[in-house]
């Protein structure tokens, strides 16, 4: 009978807990999503910009083409460790490699202002398509690929040991490869619900419209 009895109470805290989950609801901030008024799906965005560095103080150094012009295609930011920055300033992130001292190494790519620093945080890829001089190659509309790299005339650089793909010709981990030190990362300056750009400026979106940082 007691065993029943804690069947039966077990059972209405189930049933119970289900029904009060009902009412439970979450909340989540505007992320700037716009909906397409003909299509029903979602607006793509195209306000992507590449960011080389990011400095201490949240300034942000913007990726450009040699003429100037913004990059604006993730898959050329991917890679990017040479080239110009905030409409022509040339940058180079080769001499911030890590190297086979270890993980302390890495200061000089990671940390703004740190031992060896350009005065700007950037990312450590630990794969890379380079050119015979060390540069990344921009990938532009394809994989991020072993194949594709080749395709291009690359070389594929990797810290892991497992190939790229089962066969696939090379020593891997690469030989003396510790990481390529590249930029920062894209990111979207964002809109309104109303598909109205925000506020995009030397430190990007500001925290105060929602949904973007």
């Amino acid at each position: 009978m007691r065993t029943s009895r804690l069947l039966c109470l077990a059972a209405l805290a189930f049933a119970l807990g289900t029904v009060l989950a009902q009412n439970v609801w979450a909340g989540y901030a505007n992320d700037g999503a716009v909906q397409d008024g003909v299509t029903g799906g979602w607006v793509i965005p195209n306000d992507l910009v590449c960011v080389v560095g990011v400095h201490a103080d949240g300034t942000l150094d913007l990726g450009s083409h040699a003429d100037g012009t913004p990059i604006t295609n993730a898959r050329e930011c991917i890679y990017l460790n040479q080239g110009t920055m905030n409409g022509g300033t040339p940058f180079d992130l080769r001499s911030l490699d890590p190297t086979a001292s270890g993980a302390a190494a890495q200061v000089a790519c990671l940390s703004a202002g740190g031992a060896g620093n350009d005065g700007a945080k950037h990312s450590v890829a630990t794969s890379i398509c380079v050119d015979a001089n060390g540069v990344g190659i921009p990938l532009t509309d394809l994989d991020r690929t072993y194949s594709m790299c080749a395709a291009k005339g690359g070389t594929w650089k990797q810290t892991s040991a497992t190939p790229p793909y089962p066969g696939a010709p090379g020593t891997f981990p690469t030989p003396n490869y510790y990481g390529s030190c590249v930029a920062y990362g894209r990111q979207f300056k964002g809109q309104d619900s109303n598909g109205t750009p925000l506020a995009f400026g030397a430190k990007g979106t500001s925290t105060a419209d929602a949904g973007f940082c």
